[in-house]
């Protein structure tokens, strides 16, 4: 029998662990070269998550406010937690204030001088119907218990209405709008901004939240206790500041702000938003 040699392909344990030390070495020089571009798109996410979230809870805000009441807008805070809370509007327009007598003399005015249970909607609701259990509120200006719908004196409670009618529990409101307006308060709403220190690992523990649908009440700096909440419209609050509104050079014009600050994975954004409030009665 004739014996051939053959040659053995393979490598040493030598070779074998150069090899992996090799590897390990460019693979901590490959590491240092796309751990900053990869932690910076990371923060980049973060902040841009953040500043969505901030600007979306300040938008819903923002626009709550502007179907506010007219000077139904009430801003409080005990430390560093504010309350917003206003009344909330589901419609309004223009009462009837005089008879049509170019004829014969037509037309359901709102009374002033005696309880009334229903008047004309001239030109119909913009918007929806009111509903019942909704009020109506005249001339609010918050300035006495008699135009202060927090109080009650200037609103009735709705019963039923129609494209073009509105009726109402028998009540004389106090005094006339002198641009005949009036509006329909559908619920009103407080907004809790509270604050939180921020945890190990670099996320704030703060909330803000918003309640609707309980009883009309005197605002104070609390949260308000029945209807619908708390719910949730931002986490990871860091700081907030409200300010009241203030009056614009415009009669029965006022301006409000917030500023929304918001933390997490030690990243933070903090958004700034303005509201023009219309306090027209």
């Amino acid at each position: 029998m004739m014996m051939t040699n053959r040659t053995q392909h393979g490598f040493t344990l030598v070779e074998m662990i150069v090899t992996i030390v090799i590897t390990g070495i460019v693979a901590a020089m490959v590491g240092m070269f796309i751990r900053n571009p990869i932690q910076s798109y990371t923060d980049s996410v973060n902040r841009a998550e953040l500043t969505d979230t901030a600007d979306t809870a300040l938008r819903r805000m923002a626009r709550d406010v502007r179907l506010a009441v007219p000077n139904s807008v009430s801003v409080l805070n005990s430390g560093t937690t504010y309350y917003l809370e206003f009344l909330q509007t589901r419609t309004g327009g223009r009462y009837r204030s005089e008879q049509d007598c170019t004829a014969a003399c037509t037309g359901d005015i709102l009374d002033f001088g005696a309880g009334d249970t229903r008047f004309e909607v001239l030109g119909g609701f913009p918007g929806s119907l009111p509903l019942a259990g909704d009020r109506v509120v005249v001339f609010n200006t918050g300035q006495s218990d008699d135009t202060n719908a927090y109080k009650g004196l200037n609103t009735a409670l709705v019963s039923a209405a129609t494209a073009t009618t509105i009726t109402f529990a028998s009540t004389l409101f106090p005094f006339d709008s002198p641009s005949k307006h009036f509006q329909v308060i559908e619920t009103p709403v407080t907004y809790v901004c509270v604050p939180g220190p921020a945890d190990s690992d670099g996320n704030a523990t703060g909330t803000l939240t918003r309640y609707s649908g309980y009883a009309i009440r005197t605002p104070v700096a609390s949260a308000p206790t029945g209807g619908a909440g708390p719910f949730l419209l931002a986490g990871n609050v860091s700081g907030c500041i409200i300010t009241p509104p203030e009056a614009l050079p415009q009669p029965g014009r006022a301006l409000m702000t917030m500023r929304l600050a918001l933390q997490r994975n030690n990243e933070s954004a903090t958004l700034y938003h303005e509201v023009h409030v219309n306090n027209v009665p």
